[in-house]
């Protein structure tokens, strides 16, 4: 599974920084040159070295208010040592105590003076962030033992004192929820506008910020959906959407819920989707370009389950139950309109409405 994972905004993914450039970063920093972008760079580069944060951190309390040329030799002598033993790209995801206690050093110049916080200095909140890349899928078990499942290209934030006080959550993308009980904490997920809030269910939950619409189906228990001046209340095999442009609820009944989440076990299920809902969820999952060569294009309809077989299968599947052709260009899927099969196909679809 191609999954990333984040401690307060920073991505410990890190990748092998040479010598010279750690070097000029701290150089800069102590000549007060750094940019914001060149002190979190240092910043997150030492963070992800435990054992090197704790030695700065103990050479810096033993310092002066300035850092002597002593310190600053000692400083970069121990980061080439880091740096030789480091061969190769690093992932770091630190325990829950560790995470919150072991923060990166803050490292900013007041006049002489430098300044390093700890976490255990600050009163802010943090988050954990956990991420599934384009094209994957990652799952993870929250704290309070709720299950949680991301589609492609799918981040989810919460907060690293999650179910002491509350169970909130952030989505953007599409997750799929089974939320451990507890009548005292609710479980909420925050997605744009929308509040959905539950004390035991299962439900899916489809955000992905450059669609028109939040959606949220249910498939277990009950879930409250809201938004700052309307309140849904959803049961089994509901769906309610958001329309962000008209800021509006809209309740859907389903004839099974279950084909919303088929994205689960590598299935596709479409009820009445735009041909852009349809392309984007294509383009997440194969981690392919696809464009439209026409606007037009975007607004046809599809039904149908498509199991997830090689792009290529799946076009073609679309190709034949609706007026477009595809054409692959390099790394690039254009497709385009068919208009005389656009007339047959809309006259027929007109048919099996009336």
């Amino acid at each position: 599974m191609g999954v990333f994972f984040s401690f307060n905004c920073i991505v410990y993914k890190q990748t092998k920084i040479m010598d010279q450039q750690i070097t000029g970063l701290f150089k800069k920093f102590l000549s007060k040159t750094a940019t914001a972008d060149e002190q979190k760079a240092l910043n997150d580069w030492i963070a992800s070295n435990e054992e090197l944060q704790d030695w700065i951190e103990n050479q810096l309390d033993n310092s002066t208010e300035d850092i002597d040329a002593s310190t600053q030799s000692a400083i970069l002598e121990k980061i080439h040592e880091k740096i030789g033993v480091q061969n190769k790209p690093t992932f770091v995801l630190p325990g829950w105590v560790k995470a919150v206690a072991a923060v990166a050093l803050i490292l900013l110049m007041v006049g002489n003076a430098v300044l390093y916080v700890r976490s255990n200095q600050q009163t802010e909140t943090r988050y954990a962030e956990i991420g599934a890349l384009r094209g994957q899928k990652a799952s993870l078990t929250l704290p309070d033992g709720t299950k949680v499942t991301l589609n492609s290209e799918s981040t989810l934030k919460y907060s690293t004192d999650y179910n002491q006080s509350e169970r909130i959550v952030q989505l953007e993308g599409e997750a799929f929820f089974e939320v451990a009980k507890n009548q005292k904490i609710p479980f909420v997920v925050k997605a744009g506008k929308l509040a959905i809030e539950a004390k035991g269910t299962a439900f899916n939950v489809k955000a992905y910020p450059e669609e028109k619409y939040i959606s949220t189906t249910l498939t277990e228990g009950i879930v409250e959906v809201k938004t700052p001046g309307e309140l849904i209340a959803m049961r089994p095999n509901e769906r309610v959407e958001y329309d962000k442009s008209g800021n509006k609820l809209k309740k859907l009944t389903l004839t099974d819920a279950t084909g919303s989440i088929g994205w689960l076990h590598d299935e596709l299920s479409f009820e009445n989707a735009t041909l852009e809902e349809v392309v984007a969820s294509f383009s997440r999952i194969y981690n392919v370009d696809i464009r439209f060569a026409s606007e037009s294009i975007k607004e046809q309809r599809f039904t149908g389950k498509i199991n997830n077989n090689s792009l290529l299968s799946v076009l073609r599947i679309i190709s034949l139950t609706s007026p477009i052709r595809f054409e692959q260009k390099d790394s690039v899927v254009i497709l385009y309109d068919v208009p005389s099969e656009n007339k047959l196909f809309q006259q027929n679809n007109k048919q099996k409405l009336n």
